[in-house]
């Protein structure tokens, strides 16, 4: 909990959950009709393939899995910064959705696994 930020309810933290949900089982049900090899084809240079957005989404549950542990064992503090106000508007009014954020190449993801296992992966995170 932040310092000056109400707790969730257990009931937004369920529809929160909910709703994640619900968007892999669409996620998982649009990629089903996906086969190799576009599955693994980017579509431009600059684009990420289906696999390698499954990889990288994969990596983004591994990590945000691994920050809720180390806050709930104590490990990790999560405190409020003086920046905070402006990433509530940016978030609060919708802003992101105007702005597109690019990767340079060296981060891109690692050559992503095949459809099978990005799909398993996918199914068990």
């Amino acid at each position: 909990r932040l310092p000056g930020r109400r707790e969730m309810s257990p009931k937004r933290v369920e529809r929160v959950l909910g709703g994640l949900e619900s968007a892999r089982r669409r996620l998982l049900s649009e990629a089903e009709g996906v086969m190799d090899p576009e599955f693994g084809t980017r579509p431009s240079p600059n684009d990420w393939s289906i696999a390698q957005v499954f990889e990288h989404l994969a990596q983004v549950d591994d990590s945000v899995a691994r920050g809720i542990l180390a806050v709930t064992a104590g490990k990790l503090k999560v405190e409020k910064k003086s920046g905070d106000w402006f990433r509530y508007l940016f978030w609060s009014t919708g802003a992101y959705r105007y702005v597109r954020i690019r990767r340079p190449g060296a981060l891109d993801t690692p050559s992503a696994p095949d459809r099978a296992s990005s799909l398993t992966r996918a199914t068990t995170s």
